[in-house]
C-alpha cells in the first residue's frame, strides 16, 4: 500500500511511476485542494478578463479510475506516524502504508511585517482558487500592486495588465527576478515591461510598510496580489521526526530520515536546495514514485541528479528564457559573454522589443562560463538559440529531470 500526500506534479509523476512498476499496487493520493492535478506554471499564463477557461486538468477524474488511483481531493493529512506507518486525515480516517511519499508541496510566503489593510482585496497567489478569486475582482478594480517580482509575479502583472487595470509590481530585492538573473538582463527585461505600461519599484522595504505610508496609501482601493515566492511545507514531516532544514532533507534516491518515507518536489531539500521547478518537481516525483515501489532498492533504483532547469517568463510580448547558473555561485570565476549587446539601439530596445512584433531577430543574449564550460545563459526577444543552449549546458550538467540507475 502506498500513500501519496499531496496532489501536484511531484504527487503525480510518483503516482505513474509506482503504478508503471507494481500493476497491484493500491495507491493513494491525498489533495487537500479540490482541483483534479493541473499545470501549476500555466496558473499566470491565462486570461483573467472574459470567458476564458480555467487550467485544464492533467488528466480527467477517468484517468485516476483506470489506473486505479484513489485520489481523494479537498481532504487534509494532519498527522504521519512513522512507527505505526499510518496518515491521519482530517475527516479521521487513518491510512496505512507500506511505502509514504511526502509531496505536500508548498504555502504562499506573505514577507515578514507585511500589512495593507487599506487594500481593497490582499490574495496570496498559489493555486488555481486565488486565480479564480482574482478574475472575479478584475471587473471591479482598475489599479493592482503585485508584491514580488519573480516569475509569478511578473506573469500575473502583465495578464492584470492586459485585463485593463494600472498595475504596479514592487520587488524588495534591488531588480527583478533576483533568483535567477543578473542586474543587467534583468535591468532590460524591466525596460520591455516598464515600457509595456507596468510600474517597477525595486528595493522595498515592506516590512516598514504603515498604514499611513506612501506605499501603503497607493494600495488603497487596489487588488493586491502578493506573489513573493513560497515556503517547503514541511510541519507534518518534521513533527514526525523526519529530518528538515528549509525543506524535507532527502538523497539522491529521495528518501528521507525515515525509512519508507520518500519526499520529492517542492517541499523537499536536495543538496542544500529546495528548487522549485516544475522540471524538477516532476523528476524527483518520478525518482521517489520509482525507487518506493522497488523491492528492495536494487540495482534498479533511480537518481535524482539535480541538472540545469529552465525558465521561460511571457510578458509584455517579450519572451525571456533563463536556464542554469547565471553567476549566483559564490566564490566561483565567471566569465560572461554578450551577444547583440542592448547599447547597440538603446534606448529603443524595450520599446521596439514590445510594440514591433516582427522584430524577432532583434534581442539580447548573455553567457556564464566557469572553467571553460557554459553554466547558464538568458535570452530576451529572440529565443532561436535556446535549444543549442540546452544542449552545450547538457554536456556537463545532466538535464533537468534526468535519472539515472544505480548499480
Amino acid at each position: 500500500m502506498f500513500v501519496i500526500i499531496g496532489s501536484g506534479i511531484a504527487a503525480l509523476s510518483a503516482a505513474k511511476a509506482i503504478r508503471d512498476r507494481r500493476k497491484d499496487a493500491i495507491i493513494t493520493m491525498i489533495g487537500e485542494e479540490g482541483s483534479l492535478p493541473y499545470s501549476r506554471p500555466m496558473l499566470t499564463k491565462i486570461p483573467l478578463r472574459g470567458s476564458a477557461p480555467g487550467i485544464p486538468p492533467l488528466h480527467d477524474i477517468e484517468w485516476y479510475g483506470e489506473n486505479k488511483i484513489d485520489l481523494r481531493l479537498g481532504v487534509k493529512a494532519v498527522a504521519l506516524d512513522t512507527v505505526a506507518k499510518t496518515v491521519t486525515l482530517d475527516t479521521g480516517e487513518k491510512l496505512r502504508y507500506d511505502k509514504c511519499v511526502y509531496a505536500a508541496g508548498g504555502a504562499a510566503f506573505v514577507p515578514p511585517g507585511f500589512s495593507a489593510k487599506n487594500a481593497k482585496n490582499i490574495i496570496s497567489v498559489r493555486r488555481d482558487s486565488d486565480i479564480n478569486s482574482i478574475k472575479r475582482l478584475v471587473p471591479c478594480i482598475n489599479r493592482a500592486v503585485v508584491i514580488g517580482g519573480g516569475i509569478i509575479g511578473i506573469e500575473l502583472a502583465w495578464e492584470l495588465k492586459k485585463a485593463g487595470a494600472e498595475v504596479t509590481i514592487v520587488e524588495t530585492a534591488a531588480h527583478i527576478l533576483p533568483r535567477i538573473l543578473d542586474a543587467q538582463t534583468a535591468g532590460l527585461f524591466e525596460d520591455a515591461l516598464k515600457a509595456a505600461g507596468i510600474r517597477i519599484v525595486t528595493g522595498a522595504a515592506l516590512g516598514a510598510l504603515r498604514e499611513d505610508s506612501p506605499a501603503a496609501l497607493e494600495l488603497a482601493g487596489s487588488l493586491v496580489a502578493v506573489c513573493a515566492g513560497i515556503r517547503p511545507n514541511v510541519a507534518l514531516a518534521k513533527a514526525a521526526g523526519i529530518k528538515t532544514g528549509g525543506g524535507v532533507l532527502v538523497d539522491k534516491f529521495m528518501r528521507t530520515s525515515e525509512k519508507d518515507v520518500y519526499a520529492c518536489g517542492d517541499c523537499a531539500e536536495f543538496e542544500g536546495l529546495c528548487t522549485g521547478t516544475w522540471e524538477h518537481a516532476k523528476a524527483q516525483g518520478e525518482t521517489a514514485g520509482a525507487n518506493a515501489a522497488s523491492a528492495n532498492g536494487g540495482a534498479d533504483s533511480l537518481e535524482f541528479q539535480g541538472g540545469a532547469a529552465a525558465v521561460i517568463v511571457n510578458a509584455a510580448d517579450t519572451p525571456l528564457y533563463c536556464i542554469g547558473d547565471m553567476g549566483k555561485k559564490p566564490g566561483v570565476k565567471y566569465e560572461e559573454r554578450v551577444n547583440n549587446i542592448a547599447h547597440q539601439f538603446a534606448p529603443q530596445f524595450a520599446h521596439l522589443l514590445v510594440n514591433n512584433r516582427t522584430s524577432s531577430k532583434l534581442g539580447f543574449e548573455k553567457y556564464y562560463y566557469a572553467e571553460g564550460s557554459l553554466t547558464g545563459a538568458a535570452l530576451i526577444g529572440n529565443l532561436a538559440n535556446m535549444e543549442k543552449i540546452e544542449i552545450e549546458i547538457n554536456r556537463h550538467n545532466l538535464s533537468p529531470g534526468v535519472n539515472t540507475k544505480s548499480g
